[in-house]
């Protein structure tokens, strides 16, 4: 399965590569890459290195080796790698490993000694121990506490950098854990709109920090990835650990992925191995050859399919007042009206029978005892919680038997107040984005500021942990998290002027993150210019 384009190792441009074929040559720096396996390599040319001791050796910069670009696709995430061997290094553990529930970690481990340059030494055992933690316990603390056990086990009188980024596809959050790997991993944040070091300041684990009372394995502060977001994870030669000298790598990969926020993974630690190789060669007296191989690893979710049609048992209503659009997704058995009151009021009455159908006048009672409220001259005339009430006291039903909305329109305030029965909570979402204009919620209703282009979005039937105004806030109970494909539409849904559309294209998406799920109850209440 491939997702992204094949692009070139040389410049990360979008290649074409007809089936079956074995070498293409990019349209854009006239680089002939070798295909194999959906892996694509550039070949240089090698002319005949310069002879030692000559002027012309003590000029020469390091020449850059052959890159491969490649990607590999997980149920919920996307792994997409670049890396050039540097002949006699080090060899170091840089892989990503699948676990149980859709979960995905990526592990970077090397052996240093106490001065930072690497050894050699076999990982073998402990790359064991810290997957078998992981997949048991789910903690990259505790998995790389277990894998410093491990190598203690036996003589080990070294150091361990370890880095462990576990990704959970529920919410889409990243539990990271890091150790001797300064700056070593990097999220690059569309909402941010910047790069974030999320590695920490920990220094590399040795053998007493098993006994110690101070806390070396504690996790990093967890994190939501969003569409399109990326974790970095650059290797120990990229990053420069154990060279002479100052590296420029955690500097080129910052502004790599700032500059190219929202790209393709793939092109993205393209251009990070071509800025690394610009400033390397740039400097190249400082060290003569990279301390170890040059990789960069780029983790972005998936989020799943796009549904594109909804459920016949739905049909979309819409009714407008002077200051407010509201669109509702009412069943055929539904009742929904739009009644007025007095004073520039208005109110959206809709009667949802949980199974069955409604009873004769059922909709009729419930209005009047709705009205007997809201079109008083009580101070109770604001009050769609207690009308709420009252309605469904007036029907005399088993308790769950109905669902009930009341939504109160103050036109001449820009307010919306509700009552909500057996359905959730509304989100509020401002002009631009998520950011509402102000809420309050009670215990079944509430109210909120509904300026022009701002939204209340009702969320109906769905099903998730607890009550939620905000939609980030929304997003850490909701399947996907900010990578879903509900918060991808809450986040645009400016864009879609129309209530209906927009509520529609809502709708999409909540049953895209959720093909089992029910958008009955579903409304969008959109503040509207004065006619």
């Amino acid at each position: 399965m491939r997702i992204q384009a094949p692009h070139c190792a040389s410049c990360g441009a979008p290649i074409d590569v007809p089936v079956g074929a074995a070498r293409v040559t990019c349209g854009y720096c006239n680089t002939v890459l070798v295909i194999e396996e959906e892996r694509v390599s550039t070949r240089r040319q090698r002319s005949d290195p310069p002879r030692a001791g000559t002027e012309e050796d003590d000029e020469a910069p390091y020449p850059e080796p052959d890159a491969t670009l490649w990607a590999k696709v997980f149920p919920r995430f996307e792994l997409s790698i670049i890396e050039q061997k540097i002949p006699q290094a080090v060899p170091e553990t840089f892989a990503g490993i699948e676990l149980g529930d859709e979960r995905f970690a990526f592990i970077s481990m090397r052996v240093v000694d106490k001065d930072g340059k690497p050894l050699a030494f076999d990982l073998t055992a402990a790359f064991d121990s810290l997957r078998t933690s992981l997949e048991d316990d789910g903690d990259p603390g505790l998995a790389a506490n277990l894998a410093l056990e491990t190598l203690c086990s036996k003589p080990f009188d070294h150091r361990l950098e370890c880095a462990v980024v576990l990704f959970e596809p529920r919410h889409m959050r990243v539990v990271t854990y890091a150790a001797g790997v300064s700056s070593g991993l990097m999220w690059a944040s569309g909402e941010e709109g910047r790069t974030v070091s999320i590695d920490g300041h920990r220094g590399a684990l040795e053998r007493k920090m098993l006994r110690e009372s101070a806390d070396h394995f504690s996790n990093g502060r967890p994190i939501h990835l969003a569409s399109k977001d990326l974790v970095l994870i650059p290797s120990a030669g990229f990053m420069g650990r154990g060279a002479r000298g100052y590296s420029e790598g955690p500097r080129v990969l910052n502004d790599v992925a700032n500059a190219q926020l929202g790209e393709e993974p793939l092109r993205v630690v393209t251009l990070a191995k071509n800025g690394f190789w610009a400033e390397f060669q740039r400097h190249r007296r400082s060290v003569v050859a990279p301390v170890g191989d040059v990789r960069i690893a780029a983790v972005r979710a998936i989020s799943p399919p796009l549904v594109s049609a909804l459920p016949g048992e739905f049909t979309a209503r819409s009714f407008r007042s002077r200051r407010f659009e509201v669109s509702v997704l009412a069943r055929a058995a539904d009742a929904v009206e739009l009644v007025p009151l007095h004073g520039d009021r208005q109110m959206v009455v809709w009667l949802a029978p949980v199974s069955g159908g409604l009873a004769e006048g059922a909709m009729a009672k419930a209005v009047a005892a709705v009205k007997e409220v809201l079109d008083s001259e009580t101070g109770d005339n604001e009050n769609p919680r207690r009308a709420g009430r009252d309605a469904l006291a007036a029907l005399g039903l088993p308790d769950g038997a109905v669902r009930l909305s009341v939504i109160q329109l103050l036109d001449v305030h820009e307010r919306v107040k509700y009552f909500r029965h057996l359905w959730k909570q509304p989100i509020g979402l401002g002009p631009r984005g998520t950011r509402g204009d102000g809420m309050q919620q009670f215990d079944e209703g509430g109210e909120a500021t509904v300026h022009e282009g701002s939204r209340l979005f009702f969320p109906g039937e769905l099903n998730y942990e607890n009550q939620h105004q905000a939609a980030e806030s929304f997003a850490t109970v909701w399947r996907g998290g900010k990578a879903s494909r509900l918060y991808e539409a809450l986040t645009a849904h400016w864009k879609t002027r129309k209530t209906e559309k927009a509520l529609v294209q809502l709708a999409h998406a909540a049953l895209s993150d959720e093909p089992k799920g029910s958008v009955g109850g579903f409304a969008l209440v959109t503040g509207v210019p004065a006619p």
